[in-house]
């Protein structure tokens, strides 16, 4: 659970998406990168990157949102951002994420760079 609500994917899932040759990208919190390095990278490639941006732009973001959460779905997550930058250091990537297009790009030229790094292996 995370900010009270449920999210996941199922593994089997996952790897039938892997085994057809899929690139598979996933929004997840700190705790749940944590879970799935530990669960999956025995089965497969785990490259994780961890979007930045201040604690500023993470309140605005939220508070424009088309689904704005309310305040108090707001404070909790600004409560939790020491708390998730402190994880960034566990990420393989840290990237600004200050420009939406400019983030796009790098991740993906991190896809790219790790496909062929996979593909000298």
């Amino acid at each position: 659970m995370h900010h009270n609500h449920y999210y996941g994917v199922p593994k089997k899932q996952l790897n039938d998406q892997i085994n057809e040759g899929k690139i598979v990208i996933k929004d997840v919190d700190v705790n749940g990168t944590e879970n799935l390095v530990k669960i999956l990278s025995k089965d497969m490639k785990v490259i994780t990157i961890f979007l930045r941006v201040s604690k500023e732009e993470l309140r605005r973001r939220l508070e424009n949102r088309i689904d704005k959460p309310d305040n108090n779905e707001i404070e909790l997550r600004l409560s939790r951002f020491d708390y998730e930058e402190s994880k960034s250091g566990n990420y393989d990537y840290v990237i600004d994420n200050t420009n939406l297009e400019d983030t796009v790009k790098k991740v993906m030229e991190i896809i790219k760079d790790e496909r062929l790094k996979a593909s000298e292996i």
